[in-house]
């Protein structure tokens, strides 16, 4: 584990708020992680978590809250022993969000766990709100002094703040004024799930760490690479908040890009988060905004049938439930490199994965015909041009697949393609070896910025996203539809 800025993590104590403890996101997500850490002593020693919400959960409500919900996601054989001592680190507070009363009473109690612990609490803030409450909640936290750790004492004050990142480059330069106003970036921990996710944590080792693969990733070797996030489900009950984002704005301006700057980054002269961070978001700024006509023939869309019947949504509604953009990179290394963005719902199978499709090598004449990996714009003359791939893929199982061309056995002289993969789980098994929110909090913990979104990278995905928004809002490329379980309708 790593050490926090402030001392070794086991020896810091620490208050873990969370702001809007009640909602969905800290049943599903936020408080799993939490025991998940806890069954496998990952928290410091001294560890309180503090829910904030307007529900009135007081004497005792939210710990047994937070106990259901980890019978639930667990099953009923949680050890009750060690349930019980879980319940012991919950605190609960009842505020509303402005009340700038309940912040003042909340850092009375927190100066009392000070004093408690004999040192100024590590204070993380986890706002799992809407963004537009990000205003008020921060600058409550900071004239209430709940924050005081920022500037002085033992302690150290950290925010966690969830995407959506605004909705444009403009309101995402306003939500950063304002946070930044109020924390250092090197406080601020801005999480995009997909960044925890073990196999998208996997491309930079597997590409650095492996020579085979570094010298031959650029330009001269690399014919394309395709982005996907399929899936089967639809909006169901999101239907008021869809509407208004979008899928290219929903997964593709943020986990889509996200993967696309870890699969095309240079390689970083360390492996940390100044060095990660940098290379990512100088990434990030080489991508081509689309412009004027480009988005005609670069930026699919298209909406499924039965979409403007869900409630919420607009029955004119001209919002993309799938998308297929083309991105282009500035960088020599990937100049002429197209990379296709690729994300839907309702579609005809769930599958999220990078593919990077290597350039065929010079046809060899007197090679047979290739069976397994057909030469997607034909066989050349005189021989088999062989196509080789490299697959990331996390849904619907975790793994990584390399195809490659090999001779045919037997007495001809014939190339077959032959696929060499290896598993991240038993295939029986639907969860990862560390789910990513559980691997999130523990680097928040440990001060470790390296899977956390910077505002840099923030405003250059904005940058590319606007453009191609822009183009849809002027109909530069038509609203198609198609019928829920489509499969390559593009």
């Amino acid at each position: 584990m790593k050490k926090n800025p402030n001392g070794n993590l086991n020896e810091r104590p620490v208050v873990f708020f969370i702001f809007g403890a009640t909602g969905d996101l800290a049943a599903k997500k936020i408080i799993p992680a939490l025991f998940n850490l806890y069954g496998k002593k990952a928290l410091p020693k001294n560890f309180k978590i503090v829910g904030f919400a307007r529900k009135d959960y007081n004497g005792g409500k939210f710990a047994e809250y937070s106990a259901e919900i980890v019978k639930k996601r667990f099953g009923e054989n949680v050890p009750e022993k060690e349930l019980k001592s879980f319940r012991k680190l919950f605190e609960y507070h009842q505020g509303q969000l402005p009340d700038m009363a309940a912040y003042a009473s909340l850092a009375e109690k927190v100066k009392k766990m000070d004093g408690k612990s004999g040192d100024t609490c590590d204070k993380i803030f986890y706002l799992s709100i809407a963004p537009e409450f990000y205003g008020t909640v921060l600058e409550n936290i900071a004239a209430s002094g709940l924050d005081s750790s920022k500037t002085r004492g033992g302690g150290r004050a950290r925010i966690i703040i969830e995407k959506p990142f605004g909705d444009n480059l403009k309101s995402a330069q306003k939500i950063e004024a304002l946070i930044g106003r109020l924390f250092n970036e090197d406080q601020i921990y801005r999480i995009d799930h997909y960044l925890g996710k073990e196999m998208l944590q996997n491309i930079l080792a597997f590409r650095f760490a492996n020579n085979l693969l570094e010298s031959s990733w650029s330009n001269k070797t690399i014919e394309s690479i395709n982005i996907s996030l399929l899936e089967e489900l639809g909006v169901e009950h999101r239907g008021a908040f869809y509407d208004a984002v979008g899928a290219f704005r929903d997964v593709g301006q943020n986990h889509l890009l996200q993967a696309l700057a870890l699969i095309t980054m240079e390689r970083p002269k360390k492996y940390d988060a100044d060095s990660i961070i940098k290379n990512r978001a100088e990434l990030l700024e080489q991508l081509i905004p689309p412009s004027g006509k480009a988005v005609t023939s670069s930026a699919f869309r298209a909406q499924y049938k039965g979409y403007g019947k869900i409630e919420g949504v607009k029955p004119s509604s001209r919002t993309e439930t799938y998308f297929k953009v083309k991105a282009a990179l500035s960088s020599p290394r990937w100049k002429g490199v197209p990379i296709i963005l690729e994300g839907g719902k309702r579609m005809g199978e769930r599958l999220k994965e990078i593919v990077v499709s290597f350039k065929p090598a010079s046809p060899l004449s007197g090679l047979g015909s290739s069976r397994g990996l057909p030469r997607k714009a034909g066989e050349a003359a005189g021989g088999i041009a062989c196509q080789s791939e490299l697959v990331f893929r996390w849904e619907p199982e975790e793994r990584i697949k390399i195809k490659f061309c090999s001779k045919k056995p037997g007495a001809k002289a014939e190339v077959e393609g032959r696929e060499f993969d290896f598993f991240y789980r038993d295939s029986s098994e639907r969860v990862q070896y560390v789910e990513e929110y559980e691997k999130l909090i523990s680097d928040c913990l440990a001060g470790d910025r390296t899977h956390f979104i910077s505002a840099r990278e923030i405003y250059a995905m904005w940058k590319f996203a606007d453009a191609v928004v822009r183009g849809w809002e002027k109909n530069l490329a038509p609203l198609h539809s198609y019928e829920p379980g489509s499969k390559n309708f593009s």
